[in-house]
């Protein structure tokens, strides 16, 4: 009978112990009322119930795709539509079909270029870059190879793409007696992109 009444004792005694923590035990033994606005300590055993912090960075959606015009080529007899893909923040590639004049012949010319991306925003912000085209003559006989390098700045406006480019190219004669030539490379452009 007596070790029934330790046992009942211990029982009554370590009951809220077991219940509420030490802290909110004891002070519900002692007859305070517990706060119930007071938050409750959970212990961190493992790594893995150690909160993680989620990346809310804006540029992480990635790839991107844009097409673009030429508006100040227009001008100067030159029309191009540039395809652009982004398939990493800091890296694209890009296709440019163009009607235009290449060493004093009329070309159907195909660009390919590349663009870096410094600041990390897919197809919005600085961009440079190397490419390099073919020109076609009337006859669909290729009569140049075109290099060149660029560079400049692609603002995106919700969708819109307005683009701004300067650089410089050298036209490589493929034909008996033609010249090869350095030209200036001035282009405004706008276009769309989804990113």
């Amino acid at each position: 009978m007596r070790i029934l009444g330790i046992l009942g004792l211990t029982v009554v005694i370590s009951a809220p112990f077991a219940a509420f923590g030490p802290a909110r035990a004891l002070g519900q033994w002692l007859g305070e009322a517990p706060n119930p606005s007071a938050p409750a300590s959970v212990p961190i055993d493992r790594v893995e119930d150690i909160p993680q912090v989620t990346n809310t960075d804006r540029r992480e959606p990635v790839p991107a795709f844009g097409v673009g015009a030429d508006l100040v080529g227009i001008f100067f007899g030159r029309y191009a539509v540039r395809f652009e893909g982004a398939p990493t923040r800091h890296h694209s590639i890009w296709f440019a079909p163009s009607w235009s004049e290449v060493l004093a012949r009329r070309s159907l010319g195909f660009e390919l270029g590349y663009h870096l991306w410094p600041m990390g925003d897919g197809l919005d912000g600085l961009f440079v870059g190397p490419s390099v085209a073919l020109a076609l003559a009337g006859n669909a006989a290729p009569h140049a190879i075109v290099g060149g390098g660029e560079a400049g700045y692609q603002w995106f406006l919700g969708g819109v793409t307005l683009t701004a480019v300067g650089g410089v190219t050298y036209a490589y004669a493929l034909d008996d007696g033609a010249r090869n030539e350095w030209e200036g490379r001035v282009q405004a452009m706008v276009g769309y992109a989804w990113m």
